[in-house]
């Protein structure tokens, strides 16, 4: 492969990378969910997003639950359905990728549990509850690798 074509390949791939590695900001959350109230977003009828940010201003922990206290005027979900969960992970991760599946954790107390997937670059806790059928979802939480907002702020 000539020089140039080496350049070229290093260039893409690093052009990808910082795509893909990409941290959210606040401006990014709200291009995709609109202005907040009290610095908490509606993202669906009857659900919430809340972001902690780092020194850099890139989102470092981001909190999903239920509009509980009608917030947004919508208080009749009891849940958040996996469908529901899986597609605002997805949307929520496909900005930096979750890297490479680890390990799962679930930790289970009465009628209450934590199930948590940990990726290379984020760890994701479901926070679930009893129902008559299965465990549902109330909550989600997003935690960031902290090496990876180190890594996009050079």
């Amino acid at each position: 492969m000539g020089r140039i074509n080496k350049l070229l390949l290093m260039i893409i791939i690093l052009l990808t990378y910082g795509l893909v590695c990409k941290s959210q900001t606040r401006a990014d959350l709200e291009r995709d969910f609109g202005q907040p109230k009290m610095d908490v977003y509606s993202i669906k009828p009857g659900i919430l997003l809340k972001a902690d940010y780092d020194e850099d201003k890139q989102a470092s922990l981001i909190k999903i639950f239920l509009d509980e206290h009608s917030l947004f005027g919508n208080t009749s979900l009891k849940y958040i359905s996996r469908e529901t969960a899986s597609g605002i992970v997805e949307t929520l991760s496909k900005t930096r990728g979750k890297g490479k599946f680890i390990k799962g954790i679930t930790f289970s107390a009465s009628c209450s549990s934590t199930k948590t997937e940990i990726y290379e670059n984020v760890k994701i806790a479901y926070n679930l509850i009893c129902s008559k059928e299965e465990p549902q979802i109330k909550s989600i939480h997003l935690i960031w690798n902290k090496k990876l907002n180190k890594k996009n702020k050079n």
